[in-house]
């Protein structure tokens, strides 16, 4: 009867011990699987918001692009209007500028001081500089020195002629030419009626107003445009070279004695300047 006892109460205990076990292995089962249901969907959840902030940052870095592209052309757009504005000023200053221009004549001067000169902006010009009538032209935009010759106009009728010709032949253009007597250079410039001869030619085209009554070795200087009337014109006894020899900065000349060349009077030497606009064209 004991052992029958003990035996059911074994199997009791063994019976409960199971029934725990069981109990207990489903517990862990369910709480597993609401652990992997749970685990499951918070990382669903949290890739779900990863997506939703990769999408943001994605819209963000493409509109920073944008933005950052419409920057740019933006910043080319004002350097391009910079760049514009800056070669407006450079042309209106360049537009605007002052040139100055410079000429000397001295015809009577026995110890060597005879003169034709010219400069731009103080600066002396390589002219031609021998007896006669002597012309420089200057470019009508640059001022830059085109050309340059010397006609004996004191010797030789022909080289009236040929001054004459070469007048003819300069364009009307807005270059600024330059007309000076160097030593002597009136004695064969032709009767003003003779429309081939320098005479006639500085008179029609430069509206001289002196180049007809000269006297002999008489210093002459005229600045102008061809077809308009001169710039600016000087002759010996309207004039006065009281330098001798330095005149106007950039200009290195032999001096006359005063006893010879006379600083007022009809010997006295022609010098004038005018300072303009290079783009101005009169008329």
């Amino acid at each position: 009867q004991v052992q029958a006892s003990t035996a059911n109460a074994v199997t009791g205990e063994a019976n409960r011990a199971i029934a725990v076990e069981t109990s207990l292995g489903a517990s862990v089962s369910t709480a597993v699987s609401a652990a992997r249901v749970s685990f499951s969907t918070g990382l669903a959840t949290e890739v779900s918001r990863a997506t939703v902030a990769e999408g943001l940052i994605s819209m963000s870095v493409v509109a920073v692009t944008a933005s950052t592209a419409t920057g740019l052309a933006a910043v080319t757009a004002s350097v391009a209007t910079v760049a514009l504005s800056v070669a407006a000023v450079s042309n209106t200053l360049t537009n605007l500028r002052l040139v100055s221009v410079q000429g000397l004549s001295r015809g009577l001067c026995a110890s060597g001081g005879s003169f034709f000169g010219v400069t731009v902006n103080n600066v002396a010009q390589s002219v031609a500089n021998t007896r006669g009538i002597c012309i420089a032209v200057l470019a009508a935009n640059t001022f830059a020195l085109a050309d340059s010759r010397c006609f004996d106009t004191h010797g030789s009728t022909a080289e009236s002629v040929n001054l004459g010709t070469y007048i003819t032949q300069l364009p009307v253009d807005g270059r600024i030419v330059i007309m000076g007597v160097m030593d002597a250079g009136t004695e064969q410039l032709g009767p003003i009626a003779t429309t081939t001869n320098a005479n006639n030619r500085i008179l029609y085209w430069f509206r001289s107003n002196f180049i007809s009554t000269l006297g002999h070795r008489e210093s002459w200087l005229l600045i102008g445009r061809k077809g308009f009337p001169p710039l600016g014109e000087w002759r010996g006894g309207t004039s006065v070279d009281r330098a001798f020899g330095t005149v106007f900065p950039g200009f290195t000349t032999n001096p006359c004695s005063a006893s010879e060349y006379p600083s007022v009077g009809p010997f006295a030497s022609a010098m004038g300047g005018i300072i303009m606009q290079p783009n101005y064209f009169p008329g």
